[in-house]
């Protein structure tokens, strides 16, 4: 199970100490833990699952995937939880501005959202016919090259030299 923490932790881009602190324990535990020096007690899988919704089968037997399905529902509601005890004023005031709408505004916002997925997808477009244009171009410019080494070689060699002369 120790390899399966690490394994876990790097995935999160975390470092012991921030890994630790999200969970309550030290770093100093984290790496006896990671090491396989100190046993992992039921507490500690409790805590790793509900913080990272890791999927408790998994840590203990390494069996399954290592993250639980969330939902969307849920994951809006874990994002609200955090914007509410976290101290991010940003994110308060944002949700806030949000939460007072009305609904012609979320209409105008809905048709504002749509419009930046719709020119996206245009760009995404105008981006890969660029560079069927410029694999066209490279093609050419590689055919001309093709050409040119055969002329080069041609008036390099002994006959090559004889028919310019003649010319």
């Amino acid at each position: 199970m120790n390899e399966r923490i690490k394994e876990l932790r790097k995935k999160l881009n975390l470092n012991q100490a921030d890994f630790g602190k999200m969970i309550g324990v030290t770093v100093t535990a984290i790496s006896k833990v990671e090491k396989g020096i100190n046993n992992v007690s039921d507490r500690l899988i409790l805590s790793i699952c509900k913080e990272f919704n890791v999927n408790e089968e998994w840590l203990r037997t390494g069996t399954g995937t290592m993250f639980n399905e969330v939902s969307r529902d849920d994951e809006i509601a874990k994002f609200f939880e955090n914007v509410q005890l976290g101290s991010d004023n940003f994110k308060k005031r944002f949700i806030s501005m949000l939460s007072s709408l009305g609904e012609n505004e979320w209409r105008v916002l809905e048709e504002m959202a749509l419009k930046l997925v719709e020119d996206k997808k245009e760009d995404t477009n105008n981006i890969s016919d660029l560079k069927k244009q410029a694999k066209q171009k490279q093609t050419e410019l590689d055919e001309i090259e093709a050409k040119i080494e055969k002329i080069q070689e041609s008036n390099s060699s002994p006959e090559g030299n004889e028919n310019s002369k003649m010319a």
